[in-house]
């Protein structure tokens, strides 16, 4: 469904905006879809996605679709189970790895458009009006849980901005997701056990539950197995 919504959305607008023939706008439509739903990011143009920087309705409707996949599918499944509730409170009825992947999610986007929109504000995104350096910024946050979208050229990128791309590419999506990663889950659970160990406490709780210790252990092991293979795999690429 998601899929589909996605490609009829993008073909209406590849022939109304830019005038493709339906045939050639449907197989656009249909193949960024399912690209960006499941985190693909393979583009048909040389340039990616670049020539659509300015185009919302490309950008928000990939970004929907890479959010959406990597999100999860016990997270949309256990957001389908509460229909029932009222929407505002639904909150309250989710599993607490829901919350934790929800939570986790809005942080990592949110910092990563601040961080890119400050780092690239006189520099790939200095040309552009403040709402497409917000848009543009939102994207290429969205994008490095493994969907590989673009639309400025990362040649031309600072290399902290480069660093902090390369962070949210390493904490990835979801568990049970269309992206990669070692998961955004495991990665709150490692900072609220660090809040935790600040505050002095020796049990973690979030959102009125406890953490049990295997599993701080588990997202422990996780994050560190993945950085020592990431990190043998830079030294041998450099």
């Amino acid at each position: 469904i998601a899929e589909f919504a996605g490609a009829a959305i993008m073909a209406i607008n590849f022939m109304w905006r830019y005038g493709y023939e339906w045939k050639t706008a449907v197989c656009y439509g249909v193949f960024h879809s399912i690209a960006a739903f499941c985190n693909a990011g393979f583009g048909l143009e040389d340039d990616n996605l670049i020539q659509y920087q300015a185009d919302p309705v490309v950008n928000l409707t990939i970004i929907f679709q890479v959010i959406l996949g990597g999100i999860g599918f016990p997270v949309i499944l256990d957001w389908h189970r509460q229909r029932h509730h009222p929407f505002l409170d639904r909150w309250n009825h989710l599993l607490l790895h829901s919350k934790l992947m929800l939570v986790g999610t809005a942080s990592l986007l949110t910092l990563g458009t601040m961080a890119f929109l400050i780092l690239e504000w006189d520099g790939a995104l200095a040309e552009m009006s403040f709402p497409q350096k917000l848009m543009a910024s939102l994207f290429q946050s969205t994008t490095p849980r493994t969907a590989g979208f673009n639309t400025v050229d990362y040649a031309k990128l600072t290399d902290a901005t480069l660093l902090v791309t390369i962070l949210l590419m390493l904490i990835g999506a979801g568990p049970c997701s269309t992206g990669g990663g070692f998961k955004v889950s495991t990665f709150t659970i490692l900072v609220c056990r660090a809040w935790s160990t600040f505050h002095g406490f020796r049990r973690v709780h979030v959102f009125r539950r406890t953490l049990a210790q295997q599993v701080i252990e588990r997202a422990v092991a996780t994050a560190l197995l993945f950085s020592v293979v990431a990190g043998v795999g830079l030294v041998l690429l450099l």
